[in-house]
C-alpha cells in the first residue's frame, strides 16, 4: 500500500512538472529575485569566484539549478565543486590565484560545458555558462555521452524487468566489487564473456 501512494506522488509531481509553462518558472524566478531569495548580498555565500548558468528555451532565458559546476587548479589539479541554486547562482569558497579550468561534469541533458582557461583572483566574476539542451523531447538520446554519466540506480532503473528480478541483479551483481552500471559498460562478445 506504502508503495502505491508514493508512486501516486511520482505520478502527481511528474504531471506538476509538465503543466508548468517556461513562463511560470520565469514568473517564479522573478518572485523569488524581488523577495529577497539567494543574492550576492544574502550574507549566504563564500567570498570565492561566482557565476550563473541559464539555457535557453523557447526564447526565453532560464536558470538551471542544482547543476554541478568544478573549477580544477591548472597547478595542483584540485578540484573544487559546487552546484547552483534555484536562480542558476553558484559560489565557490576562496581559492588560491592562478589559472583554473571551469566546467560543467555532468551536463546529462546539456551538451558539455569546458573553459580551459580562466584566471581566479579573489572574488572574480566567472563567465555566464549558457548549456544548450541535447533535445527538446522528454526523454534523452541514449548517447554515449550520457550513457557515462548515468548512476548505478538510473541504470537499474532503466532496465527491463520486473522488481524481484532487478533485485536479483542487484544481490548478484552490485553488492560486492562494482556498481550496477558496470556491466552494461563492458563490450564483450559472448565468446569474450568465457575468456
Amino acid at each position: 500500500m506504502r508503495r502505491l501512494g508514493l508512486i501516486g506522488l511520482a505520478w502527481f509531481v511528474a504531471m506538476a512538472g509538465l503543466v508548468m509553462s517556461p513562463s511560470s518558472v520565469g514568473t517564479k524566478v522573478q518572485a523569488q529575485g524581488a523577495a529577497g531569495g539567494a543574492s550576492a548580498g544574502s550574507g549566504r555565500l563564500r567570498g570565492g569566484p561566482t557565476g550563473t548558468v541559464k539555457t535557453v528555451l523557447r526564447g526565453t532565458n532560464l536558470p538551471v539549478d542544482g547543476l554541478m559546476v568544478q573549477l580544477i587548479s591548472h597547478r595542483t589539479s584540485i578540484r573544487t565543486t559546487v552546484y547552483t541554486n534555484e536562480l542558476g547562482q553558484y559560489e565557490f569558497p576562496v581559492l588560491e590565484t592562478g589559472d583554473y579550468v571551469l566546467r560543467v561534469p555532468r551536463p546529462m541533458e546539456f551538451k558539455r560545458y569546458v573553459n580551459e582557461s580562466v584566471h581566479i583572483d579573489g572574488a572574480t566574476r566567472l563567465p555566464e555558462i549558457v548549456m544548450e539542451r541535447i533535445t527538446n523531447g522528454l526523454f534523452l538520446p541514449p548517447t554515449k555521452d550520457i550513457l557515462a554519466q548515468l548512476s548505478g540506480a538510473e541504470w537499474l532503473a532503466n532496465m527491463p524487468g520486473t522488481a524481484q528480478e532487478k533485485r536479483l541483479f542487484t544481490n548478484s551483481c552490485t553488492n560486492s566489487c562494482h556498481g550496477g552500471d558496470r556491466p552494461f559498460m563492458q563490450k564483450f562478445s559472448p565468446g569474450d564473456w568465457v575468456k
